[in-house]
């Protein structure tokens, strides 16, 4: 039996190159309070943590409440969103130790994704002006994507990103993700 030979590396984003997920607590801790539900360190590190702000908004409301409520859920995320933005405006996450070189000596044999539950100007941000901001041919995010983590439907998304309507770089198939250039 033959093996195939590697040809592509997917990375996740959030706590695997960057080191965001406290930052990414802190904001959904400060947006469930407004909203008048509480998250603990423990919930979040051991059954929210990798889910994209709808799916880890959405989860908690229903076992919290025992409702599904798209509005709610949509506003807790919108608040967490400019929460982590507000949070990350004068300090961008660090890379963590040893990925830049990782990464470095990896693009130059294999072709390099990000597939991220996380937002992709979140992505874009911490990635500016590295030595790996131009590292990765695609980049999947949350927007691209009808289902949140844990949900491997964004990690099928990253073989085939369409083209992004010029004028509102949105997808024009949405649902997947984006080349970089």
């Amino acid at each position: 039996m033959t093996i195939p030979a590697l040809r592509a590396i997917i990375f996740d984003f959030n706590g695997v190159i960057a080191d965001d997920e406290t930052t990414h607590f802190l904001a959904f801790q400060q947006a469930l309070a407004e909203d008048g539900l509480a998250l603990t360190k423990e919930a979040y590190y051991g059954t929210y943590l990798g889910m994209d702000e709808r799916t880890c908004a959405g989860a908690l409301l229903e076992v919290t409440t025992g409702q599904r409520d798209p509005a709610r859920v949509q506003r807790i995320a919108e608040r967490k969103a400019a929460l982590f933005a507000s949070l990350t405006e004068t300090r961008r996450p660090p890379l963590f130790q040893g990925v830049v070189e990782f990464v470095t000596r990896a693009s130059a044999r294999y072709r390099l994704a990000i597939a991220s539950g996380g937002k992709r100007q979140q992505i874009e941000l911490a990635l500016h002006d590295t030595p790996i901001d131009k590292a990765f041919a695609v980049l999947v995010s949350a927007e691209d994507a009808a289902v949140g983590k844990p949900d491997p439907a964004i990690y099928h998304l990253v073989p085939s990103p369409p083209q992004r309507d010029a004028a509102t770089s949105q997808p024009s198939d949405p649902g997947h993700g984006m080349p970089r250039n």
